[in-house]
């Protein structure tokens, strides 16, 4: 049994910022930024910091000119499903099927996942009571939908990894 009474709270704790991550390159690129790093006379972890900054800057740049998606019925939506790819055919028939019975429901559909348009879901969000993701997988695109609009609405979940969702569900 451990006794605990006289321990320090917080003893070992290094604020996030302080810890150094390791990272870990294949062997090409290992051999590829050392043999770099030696003729620039930089250090490994300079270089690669570098060519990772003007990657995401590059990234930022494009991603304004790539995102793309497409918005169903959502102008007086109080319910917004949410679907990418194959499953988002079924979403828009269920939208207009809903629609045609006085439900109001739109649907927002991202065409790229990455750059994914958080813009636009997050102004759609704004304006419903309910948001509706619906997926064929076991949570990804969730995550990706989730990751900046968590909070902001209610949200639900439908999934049905590896099966098609019908127009039905």
């Amino acid at each position: 049994e451990y006794n605990f009474s006289k321990g320090i709270r917080g003893k070992f704790y290094i604020p996030e910022n302080e810890i150094e991550l390791p990272v870990y390159l294949d062997k090409i690129n290992r051999l590829f930024y050392s043999q770099l790093a030696k003729n620039r006379k930089e250090s490994i972890s300079n270089i690669i910091n570098n060519v990772l900054k003007k990657d995401i800057e590059d990234f930022n740049k494009i991603s304004k000119k790539i995102v793309e998606s497409e918005t169903f019925q959502c102008r007086n939506a109080s319910i917004l499903l949410v679907a990418h790819g194959i499953v988002s055919q079924a979403a828009r028939e269920a939208v207009e099927i809903l629609r045609k019975h006085g439900q109001k429901v739109g649907l927002f559909r991202p065409i790229t996942l990455n750059p994914f348009d958080y813009a636009t879901l997050s102004r759609l969000a704004a304006n419903i009571k309910k948001m509706i993701i619906l997926e064929s997988s076991t949570g990804h695109f969730e995550r990706i939908v989730k990751q900046k609009l968590y909070g902001s609405t209610k949200i639900e979940t439908y999934q049905k990894p590896v099966e098609p969702i019908s127009v039905e569900e």
